[in-house]
């Protein structure tokens, strides 16, 4: 089955995708920053792997800023088919908003794998 998008929508939705992923990176970040905080008193024995994290989400905050002005740019008349890109996306709820199919998530929405995660590291942990 196809689903022809416009080239520029698809770049938006991908554009809104990678600012949320690097505002979630953000906000993991400073969890990240306060846990090290606590554990080694002043936090300053992995400041370079919260440097790496930082890298990341600029890196992400970069390509968002990249395919959204890159989306302001092309003929309204350019249309492609995210059948088969959508296909290969391994989270579904990801997959329908990138193929139009459900509207971007808003902050603090989830995924269904990251809820299942946390539940069973909970369960884990007790």
């Amino acid at each position: 089955m196809r689903n022809e998008m416009q080239l520029a929508e698809i770049l938006a939705r991908g554009a809104r995708e990678l600012s949320e992923s690097a505002q979630r990176i953000a906000q993991l970040e400073a969890a990240i920053g306060d846990a090290l905080a606590m554990s080694t008193g002043d936090g300053s024995v992995s400041l370079y792997d919260l440097q790496a994290i930082d890298t990341i989400r600029q890196s992400i905050e970069g390509l968002s800023l990249y395919f959204g002005e890159l989306g302001h740019h092309v003929d309204e008349d350019w249309r492609v088919d995210v059948s088969t890109a959508c296909s290969v996306v391994s989270l579904a709820a990801l997959a329908d908003r990138l193929a139009g199919r459900s509207e971007c998530s808003v902050h603090g929405a989830s995924d269904d794998s990251e809820i299942f995660f946390f539940e069973s590291a909970e369960r884990e942990a007790s």
